[in-house]
């Protein structure tokens, strides 16, 4: 169109980049080309590109060209190339400026021509589009219902439906209203929508339901999921309300399902979801106490998060640690972590002793399930009635119940340490060197020692019958003290499955307490004691009558104070009277 109106001359000089074949393309098109006017008609034959002033045909062959809306096509002059013209030679002193609408017209239409200029408006531009955070004063949605406002595409409706929900659900008079029921599709819309401000209100909507209706027990399976993944990475006000969900899950008596979800949290990927599935595990522990939340299942998956890569992890499960300490001990907790590393033992450790278990640090549970109402009952009468005190008492009454019974050995897998032992391991233990024999001794106890919890089904018959030879014949104290050290654990890993070993070891033993040293003789005194749970006073009258009637003193006052410890771990059931009579005369001498 611009060879048309311009004229080969000025056009060419512009495009010498084209090959030939384009330029015929151009100059066969320019050919039937037709020139319009500014009203959209064909310019008439006598108005030719050869009119055109040099001035307006160098101004538009720099020109840049915009479009209206309209069709038009506008051309502006480069201002640039104005002045250099003017600076050379004279120039009208109008501006010159040319517009053409690009529209096909009916042949019918008579060519008019026009010289009029057009001027060309500056168009302002707009303001950048700012999001509003109030709501739209939008009188439709408004109007909807709270079901509808929940599944609104503005945010602005669905906090207002969150808001009117959750007071919908505290205004409800029994906890089976219908009006539960018919919102039980919509709740997973509470916890994961896009808008974190509406996301907070359907949370505290969410809560409400969940205290308020009896039908949210069965809404466990598919809420707790997405508060896992949607609501425990975001902000701190929304990981608060998910905290209070599901202690609030907890607390309608679906503490399994809320602590098996948790456990599976331990192993999320996201440091975020691990640290908070321990904060929540704690807080929970020290509010419910390890009756409702029971410590066993978790326990093995927190201890190596001591070692994680995050900070944030590793302090919190400290802080998990200490929290399980003061419901099962010391002596219930140590062999769990005996394996960590020295610096972080030294740091529980600190903290450990820091604790005051018989005053203000001696855990309590604070917060009960709906099914133990009635021992809130109580503790809320005796806060009436006496005060503080009172309460501790009503608390410690029911103790026996809340606390769990946690046995360490349970949690932990069991080993065959014989397929570790080295292959030289019976070649060693003869050797006449004692060195040789207590090297291969210490690797044995420290196996032992990293294994607590032993396979019962291994064939431990060659291992105790070499450690009972050393036990009883070897000289070298320090290879005794080693091996009767082996010889405890083994009879503690191994517990009741050591019943087939039990009598010969405690015969070895009781005739070893010989040995006047103190330090040999407790060593002795241990492996009995660990010992004495694969057997009974029954089964082991005979060696323990023996070794009353034995011919040094040493060994018979250590025998009797083994049988007085068995005797007061009797009943009536495993110390009847047959059983006592084969005892009171070896006593009585």
């Amino acid at each position: 169109m611009l060879w048309k109106c311009l004229g080969e001359k000025h056009i060419l000089p512009h495009v010498t980049d084209l090959d030939e074949l384009k330029l015929n393309k151009i100059k066969e098109y320019a050919e039937t080309a037709v020139l319009l006017n500014l009203r959209g008609e064909p310019r008439s034959a006598g108005t030719s590109t050869a009119t055109v002033p040099k001035s307006v045909a160098s101004s538009i062959n720099t020109a840049t060209m915009t479009k209206k809306s309209g069709g038009a096509t506008i051309v502006t002059p480069d201002v640039t190339a104005n002045k250099d013209e003017e600076s050379t030679s004279p120039a009208p002193t109008t501006k010159p400026t040319t517009a053409a609408k690009k529209k096909t017209t009916t042949a019918s239409k008579s060519p008019a021509t026009t010289n009029e200029p057009v001027e060309e408006k500056k168009r302002e531009p707009r303001p950048p589009k700012v999001r509003s955070e109030k709501p739209i004063d939008d009188p439709e949605w408004q109007k909807l219902q709270p079901d509808e406002k929940v599944q609104h595409k503005l945010w602005n409706a669905r906090l207002a439906g969150y808001e009117e929900c959750g007071k919908l659900f505290a205004m409800q008079d029994s906890s089976k209203s219908g009006e539960f029921e018919d919102y039980l599709d919509l709740l997973p819309r509470f916890v994961q929508d896009t808008n974190e401000n509406a996301k907070e209100k359907g949370l505290e909507a969410l809560l409400i339901f969940i205290q308020e209706a009896y039908v949210a027990r069965t809404t466990v399976g598919e809420i707790v999921p997405i508060i896992m993944s949607k609501c425990l990475t975001g902000r701190a006000k929304t990981k608060e309300r998910a905290f209070d969900i599901l202690l609030m899950y907890i607390e309608i008596d679906k503490n399994a399902e809320i602590e098996e979800e948790l456990i599976k949290g331990l192993e999320n990927k996201q440091p975020k979801i691990v640290q908070a599935c321990l904060e929540l595990l704690r807080r929970a522990l020290s509010d419910f106490g390890s009756k409702v939340l029971p410590i066993k299942p978790f326990l093995p998956k927190v201890i190596p998060l001591l070692e994680d890569r995050d900070k944030t992890v590793r302090d919190e499960a400290k802080l998990l640690l200490v929290e399980i300490y003061k419901w099962v001990g010391k002596q219930t907790l140590t062999p769990m972590i005996q394996n960590v590393k020295p610096i972080q033992m030294q740091e529980l450790q600190t903290e450990f002793d820091k604790l005051d278990l018989t005053g203000a640090d001696k855990p309590r549970q604070t917060r009960f399930l709906r099914s133990q109402q009635n021992v809130k009952q109580k503790q809320g009468q005796a806060v009436a009635s006496g005060g503080a005190a009172a309460a501790s008492v009503v608390v410690d009454e029911s103790e026996a119940e809340v606390q769990e019974e946690l046995d360490p050995l349970e949690m932990l897998e069991a080993a065959n340490i014989l397929d570790r032992l080295p292959k030289d391991f019976f070649e060693k233990i003869e050797s006449k060197q004692w060195k040789d024999r207590k090297e291969v001794l210490d690797e044995l106890l420290t196996l032992l020692t990293q294994n607590p919890k032993l396979a019962p089904e291994a064939d431990y018959f060659e291992l105790i019958k070499a450690l009972s030879k050393i036990i009883s014949k070897d000289s070298n104290v320090p290879v005794v003290l080693v091996t009767t050290k082996c010889m405890t654990a083994l009879a503690k890993g191994l517990r009741k499955a050591f019943k087939n070993h039990a009598i010969t070891v405690l015969e070895v033993c009781l005739d070893r307490f010989r040995e006047k040293k103190p330090n040999v003789i407790e060593a002795l005194r241990e492996t009995c004691e660990a010992s004495y749970p694969g057997t009974n006073l029954e089964q082991m009258s005979e060696t323990a009558v023996a070794a009353l009637a034995h011919k040094t003193p040493i060994v018979r006052q250590c025998t009797q104070q083994f049988l007085t410890k068995c005797f007061a771990m009797a009943t009536q059931t495993t110390l009847p009277k047959k059983v006592l009579k084969i005892y009171l005369p070896a006593l009585i001498k």
